[in-house]
């Protein structure tokens, strides 16, 4: 189960809020009158006389004058700022991951945001399949990188479990584990396969292969679950056949997929969630003189400026980056306390690898 947060009064939270407004410099060298404060925090006078009270023993705030506003003590600021610098995030992704142009820039932003109001960050790697103790592990590096808080870039439930009973965290997408109270951002997988399918079927596709490399066995469920609410019985193998699951990461083992599952399926049209393996796919049909989009329609689901370079150009869509940037920002905001999930919508950046199904 989750630790337990420690438990605190009405003005203890509030001098909380009040600390890290200070810090976010929403009040500089004085804060605004008491009733200005009551309605800006929603509550009482007696809770924001007690809240100033504890900032002031603590010595972030001077003693009050009469008839005049509580002047900051700039001074105690600098020295909890440069306190501040003491807290780290550790930035943790799948080893086997290579992070997409877009994800990069996000996590790199949440890295900034990050240090620009709390410290400093660190980044490793660990084998999500492999590692056999994901609490061990995380508790490691926790421990090696003087982690006092832990982003998570799409981690499998167990690892998020471990997350969450070790340190306050943050994801990227992932799985996270029932009963825990979360902070995530990401994009609803059978949403967005439901609404990807719904694009190919109309212009005509049936036979369409949606590879996965997640080795999360509800991933796959999910998919042929999906797969078939949405298709026809496949005339050539079954639903499941449609959605193999390709967890190596190395790119002859890909080129063996390829040759296995066109083989097997011959799909029309193939939905992607990664660049190296739209650019596998690409290279597969080059060699086999399979042409994109006459022949084969391709749609991958995140977004790299670096493919519109290739042609025929794909098909991709967008990750709302700013959204999930802002969403992290209001978990700093909330003093690292979960804030829920925000699942949002990609959008469809359209290119030169979608056409109609060829005829049979």
């Amino acid at each position: 189960m989750p630790k337990p947060q420690k438990w605190q009064t009405r003005p203890q939270q509030i001098a909380d809020h009040l600390r890290s407004d200070i810090h976010n410099r929403r009040w500089t060298d004085k804060l605004p009158g008491i009733r200005t404060l009551m309605n800006h925090y929603g509550v009482s006078r007696v809770t924001i006389d007690s809240a100033l009270a504890i900032l002031e023993n603590q010595g972030l705030l001077a003693p009050a004058e009469l008839r005049k506003t509580r002047r900051i003590n700039s001074e105690a600021l600098l020295n909890t700022s440069q306190s501040k610098t003491k807290k780290n995030l550790l930035i943790l992704h799948d080893t086997n991951a290579i992070l997409d142009h877009s994800d990069s820039l996000m996590l790199r932003e949440m890295q900034d945001l990050w240090e620009k109001y709390h410290g400093s960050a660190t980044w490793s790697r660990a084998d999500f399949l492999r590692v056999k103790n994901p609490a061990t592990k995380l508790r490691d590096l926790a421990k090696r990188h003087a982690a006092q808080a832990l982003l998570l870039y799409n981690p499998p439930s167990q690892w998020s479990k471990a997350a969450l009973d070790l340190l306050p965290s943050y994801f990227c997408g992932g799985d996270t584990p029932p009963g825990y109270q979360t902070s995530m951002s990401a994009f609803k997988l059978s949403d967005q396969i439901h609404h990807t399918l719904q694009i190919l079927k109309n212009h005509g596709h049936t036979r369409i292969l949606i590879p996965n490399h997640n080795h999360e066995s509800y991933f796959t469920r999910e998919i042929i679950a999906i797969l078939q609410q949405q298709l026809p019985k496949p005339t050539h193998g079954t639903h499941a056949d449609l959605s193999p699951s390709f967890t190596e990461p190395h790119p002859e083992v890909w080129k063996s997929y390829w040759q296995r599952e066109f083989s097997r399926t011959r799909p029309t049209a193939v939905i992607l969630f990664s660049t190296r393996h739209l650019l596998s796919l690409y290279s597969f049909c080059f060699e086999h003189q399979i042409n994109i989009p006459r022949e084969l329609s391709v749609i991958l689901t995140s977004h790299d400026q670096h493919l519109e370079w290739l042609s025929p150009t794909p098909t991709m869509m967008r990750y709302p980056v700013n959204q999930a940037i802002n969403h992290f920002h209001q978990w700093l905001d909330s003093h690292l306390q979960p804030i829920g999930s925000k699942f949002l919508n990609l959008d469809l950046i359209p290119g030169e690898s979608l056409a109609n199904a060829p005829a049979s």
